[in-house]
C-alpha cells in the first residue's frame, strides 16, 4: 500500500487512479486534513483523463454544492461521462437528471434509456423507476408486462416501493395473471418494511377475511401502523373497531357493511 507521499507523487505524475485516490483521501480526511477544494481539484484531473469513479464523484460535488458552487449542468455533464463509461450509479442519477430536467433538457426517453442501462446492471432504484415508466408510458411504449418484470426484479432485492406496486399488479391482474395470494405476499413484504399503503391493504385483507383468515387483531395492528404514518384510510378503518369486555377487537355496531367493501 502506498504512503500518502508516494500516492501524491504518482498523482502529480499524472496517474488518473492515483489522482482519484488522492481526491478520496482529501474528501475523507484520511492521512491529510479534510479539504474539499483539493479533493475536487484531484477528482477533476482524474475525471478529465476518463476515470469514471472520479467523474461520478465530481458530479456528486456539483449536484450537492458541497465545497463547490451548485451547478446542475456540470453535474449532469460528469454523470453522463461516468454513465457512458458504464458506472451504474451515474447511469441512475443521469436518468434522474433527464427525468426532472436537472441540468439538461427534460427527456423521458433519455431517462428511460439510462434507467434501463443501470437496471440491467441490477440497480434496484433504476429497476423500479423503469417499471414506473413502462406502467405509465413515460419515454417508452406503455407495457404492463414489462412493468411487472422490472417491479419484480426490484422487489426481489427488497425495494419496498416495488414490492407494493407489484402487489397491486397481482391484485388487479395487470400485466400478470391475477393472484390475491401473491398480492398479499408482496404487500406483507412491503408492510414489514414500513410501507404505509401496504400496511393499510394488508389490514384490509385481514379485516375482510379475503384469502387470509379473518383476524381483527391483525387487521387493527396493520391499520395502526399505517395510521401512525398518516394514512387516512387506515385511520377511518380503525374508527370502526372497538374492544369488547374480554379485550377482543370487534366491529362497532353498524360497521359490518362498511368492512365488506374495504378491499377493492
Amino acid at each position: 500500500m502506498l504512503t500518502i507521499e508516494e500516492l501524491a507523487l504518482k498523482a502529480r505524475e499524472g496517474c488518473p487512479e492515483a489522482q482519484y485516490n488522492l481526491g478520496v483521501y482529501y474528501h475523507n480526511g484520511k492521512g491529510v486534513d479534510k479539504d474539499c477544494e483539493k479533493s475536487i481539484e484531484w477528482f477533476t484531473k482524474s475525471a478529465e483523463q476518463g476515470f469514471s469513479k472520479a467523474q461520478y464523484n465530481l458530479a456528486v460535488y456539483y449536484n450537492t454544492g458541497d465545497g463547490v458552487a451548485l451547478d446542475c449542468a456540470k453535474a449532469a455533464y460528469w454523470y453522463e461521462k461516468a454513465a457512458l463509461n458504464g458506472l451504474v450509479n451515474a447511469q441512475y442519477y443521469l436518468g434522474i437528471c433527464y427525468g426532472y430536467g436537472r441540468g439538461v433538457e427534460q427527456s423521458y426517453e433519455k431517462a428511460a434509456e439510462f434507467f434501463k442501462k443501470a437496471a440491467e446492471q441490477g440497480d434496484a432504484h433504476s429497476q423500479y423507476n423503469l417499471a414506473v415508466y413502462y406502467s405509465y408510458g413515460k419515454g417508452v411504449e406503455q407495457d404492463e408486462v414489462a412493468a411487472v418484470r422490472w417491479y419484480e426484479k426490484a422487489a426481489e432485492q427488497g425495494f419496498a416501493n416495488a414490492q407494493y406496486y407489484l402487489a397491486t399488479h397481482y391484485e388487479k391482474g395487470e400485466g400478470v395473471e391475477k393472484s390475491l395470494e401473491k398480492a398479499i405476499a408482496w404487500y406483507t413484504k412491503a408492510a414489514e418494511q414500513g410501507f404505509a399503503g401496504a400496511q393499510y391493504y394488508l389490514g384490509a385483507y385481514y379485516d375482510k377475511g379475503a384469502v387470509v383468515e379473518q383476524d381483527y387483531a391483525m387487521a387493527v395492528s396493520w391499520y395502526e401502523k399505517a395510521a401512525a404514518q398518516g394514512n387516512e384510510r387506515a385511520k377511518d378503518a380503525l374508527s370502526k373497531f372497538k374492544k369488547n369486555i374480554f379485550g377482543k377487537w370487534v366491529l362497532r355496531k353498524g360497521a359490518e357493511a362498511a368492512a365488506a367493501a374495504l378491499v377493492e
